[in-house]
């Protein structure tokens, strides 16, 4: 029983120590703003259109270098109010991951802000596995036999490798052309230089004695 009550008291203390500084990136304020993604967190409109700010302003690279619209901030209060009760008389009871993936496909156009927002705060991975992944991916491709891979060319086996699941059959297949056609490119004709030397230089031949005079010679004989 003793023994017991030490691991209550010393042992396990220690290791909720260890979990806290382990993950304490969650909570970092961007993760706190991240909490309207889940309709069971949906409370405040103002708070949650303050945390849809917040993130627009974190993220403002990635949304104005975005393609296929240009993202409006003004535009954000409005779209999430609508959205809302949008779900509220569509979407009821949906789970978060439904939810989005039917937003996505059907109102997208309707809320362009907010989906576009939506999409790249669910691409922010919660731990740095995707990381670690990559370094273990380059290790196997830099074997001791592939030691004169450039940088260019190990960038893009790592990026095939590791998008590998999310392109579709018809993205793969526009991947390949591609490096056909660049493949089939004509290639630069390299021509050999003169060998210094004399190896390429024309053979001088000897020239032959006509056969008549080879003729009247061996007759004298």
């Amino acid at each position: 029983m003793a023994t017991i009550k030490s691991l209550k008291s010393d042992v396990l203390p220690s290791i909720q120590q260890c979990l806290d500084a382990r993950f304490s990136s969650f909570s970092h304020e961007v993760y706190q703003h991240m909490l309207w993604l889940d309709p069971a967190n949906w409370g405040d409109v103002k708070s949650e259109v303050k945390s849809l700010q917040f993130l627009a302003s974190h993220f403002r690279v990635t949304v104005e270098n975005a393609g296929g619209i240009k993202f409006d901030e003004s535009n954000l209060e409005r779209e999430w109010k609508d959205l809302r009760v949008t779900v509220k008389h569509y979407y009821r009871g949906v789970k978060a991951r439904a939810l989005w993936k039917r937003v996505f496909i059907y109102r997208r156009n309707q809320f362009p802000n907010v989906c576009l927002l939506a999409e790249i705060v669910m691409s922010v991975g919660v731990s740095n596995c995707t990381v670690e992944a990559g370094f273990s991916h380059l290790t196997a491709m830099l074997t001791d036999r592939r030691l004169n891979l450039n940088h260019s060319t190990m960038e893009d086996l790592l990026l095939v490798k590791i998008n590998n699941l999310v392109w579709s059959e018809s993205d793969r297949n526009d991947i390949i052309e591609a490096a056909l056609e660049k493949y089939m490119e004509p290639r630069r004709k390299h021509k050999l230089d003169k060998p210094s030397c004399g190896l390429g230089a024309p053979i001088k031949r000897r020239k032959r004695k006509d056969s008549g005079a080879r003729a009247a010679a061996m007759a004298r004989t």
